[in-house]
């Protein structure tokens, strides 16, 4: 097996558990949450191998967009467009990295995913790439800046053979990227 291809299979099984972690969160916890998402929370999976990485962020679309029922008027559809394009636009600024390592962010797909008439939540995956390798290095964290209603990221950050995570709360706190 391939250094990538471990990075991959153990971002899967990330991806799987915090899946199955808010599930199960999901049917216990009723006061101020809709099934498997929590407002005011995002996640963030960061799988990195060498020059290059895909971030996963995923957030209920109140806490990006201001609500979470399908956009049927002018003005939410607007104010749909606006929070994604700040989504594709911006996450160089939310996923903060040296400048000197010479980060390009790509979004391959954003979009708010619809769970039911009234839940609904914001999904955007990005390819990174960059002049440096990034093992070792840190990664801040900025999404309270730019969606004020997101105060708590989880992230998980999967490195060719280690794994990191933390609770970032209100963009205070770092990680390094493994070695």
């Amino acid at each position: 097996m391939t250094a990538g291809q471990y990075a991959l299979a153990v971002m899967c099984c990330v991806v799987c558990g915090i899946g199955l972690s808010w599930a199960a969160a999901g049917t216990t916890k009723k006061r101020h949450q809709h099934g498997a998402h929590e407002h005011g929370t995002a996640a963030v999976n960061i799988a990195i191998e060498e020059r290059t990485a895909t971030v996963e962020f995923t957030a209920p679309a109140d806490s990006v967009v201001g609500f979470e029922h399908q956009a049927k008027s002018a003005a939410d559809q607007t104010k749909q467009v606006m929070a994604l394009d700040r989504l594709r636009n911006k996450i160089d600024s939310m996923v903060v990295v040296n400048p000197a390592l010479g980060c390009r962010f790509s979004p391959t797909k954003v979009e708010v995913v619809q769970q039911d008439a009234e839940h609904a939540e914001v999904r955007g995956t990005f390819a990174v790439s960059c002049h440096t390798p990034l093992a070792g290095s840190k990664v801040r964290f900025g999404f309270t800046k730019t969606f004020p209603r997101i105060q708590t990221v989880n992230v998980q950050l999967v490195g060719v053979m280690q794994q990191v995570g933390a609770s970032i709360k209100r963009d205070k706190g770092e990680l390094e990227v493994p070695r």
